[in-house]
């Protein structure tokens, strides 16, 4: 990685780089035709003013010397503001880790852990992903959430960023199988309290599914507390939140009801037969 960077400033230095010794070169060659200029023009402005001037060559070639080198000075000194420019942007990459505490149709409003604020931008070239880096939608994203965020500073006071990569971690993709008991219900959620992972409250929408244990499709309305349910959807961590919901399957219903059990009933076949008595057995004589 220090390679990669090393190698990248490097690239970047190199029109400077050039741009400087190209200056360095032209100002030790040009510099006596600048003087030369200057004096054909101080002698020309003399003429024109009639006004007092230096008298003597020297005088006139020492003042005009002065003159060039001032302007070498400016041009130096724009010189060093543009590459103190150059680096400035190079040094505007940004990587910061916080909380979400809102979230607008192009930005987030984030917190990092020393309580400082800052204006994340959305732009159609940023990157939006889960925790295990598989691609999300804002839709998916809640205040609360914990992000990376990688991108550019917008402003000299380092508070706005233009977001290249987010990351939510608090968001995990699974298509998985949640079971669960229903504690309670809402207008458009429901509480699971789960074996493993606790309460989860389940966010469904026009999309989802909700059938019976028989295939059977049913409504919201039919959902009781009691119930047992399985749930399929994405997974917040974080916020203990199921969403996206694509199946609410009840176990409860239809109502289980209870079989008559068999009951053993004894048959009469009439008289029972009698059963011989033992014959004695006969002993041989000598």
């Amino acid at each position: 990685m220090r390679k990669i960077t090393v190698f990248v400033l490097c690239f970047l230095m190199l029109p400077v780089m050039f741009q400087f010794s190209a200056m360095a070169i032209g100002n030790n060659n040009n510099f006596r035709g600048q003087i030369e200029k200057n004096l054909r023009n101080t002698f020309r402005q003399m003429e024109e003013n009639q006004v007092n001037q230096p008298t003597t060559a020297v005088e006139i070639q020492n003042r005009v010397r002065n003159e060039v080198r001032q302007q070498l000075e400016e041009q130096k000194q724009s010189f060093w503001e543009s590459l103190k420019n150059k680096f400035k942007k190079f040094n505007r990459t940004v990587k910061i880790t916080g909380t979400v505490t809102a979230i607008s149709e192009t930005s987030l409003t984030v917190s990092d852990t020393a309580g400082k604020v800052y204006t994340v931008n959305i732009t159609d070239k940023t990157q939006l992903r889960r925790r295990f880096w598989g691609k999300a939608t804002l839709v998916e994203f809640s205040v609360g959430n914990q992000v990376n965020v990688i991108g550019r500073w917008t402003d000299d006071n380092q508070t706005t960023i233009e977001a290249v990569l987010i990351r939510n971690l608090s968001i995990q993709r699974r298509w998985g199988v949640f079971f669960g008991t229903v504690t309670a219900k809402n207008s458009d959620n429901f509480i699971i309290l789960t074996h493993k992972r606790d309460a989860q409250t389940v966010y469904f929408g026009p999309t989802t599914r909700f059938i019976k244990r028989n295939q059977e499709g049913m409504s919201y309305d039919e959902l009781a507390v009691g119930h047992k349910v399985r749930v399929k959807g994405v997974w917040d961590r974080d916020l203990n939140q199921i969403i996206e919901v694509e199946e609410v399957k009840n176990f409860s219903l239809p109502p289980f009801t209870n079989r008559p059990v068999p009951t053993a009933t004894l048959e009469s076949t009439g008289s029972p037969t009698p059963i011989p008595s033992d014959t004695p057995i006969p002993t041989s004589t000598m």
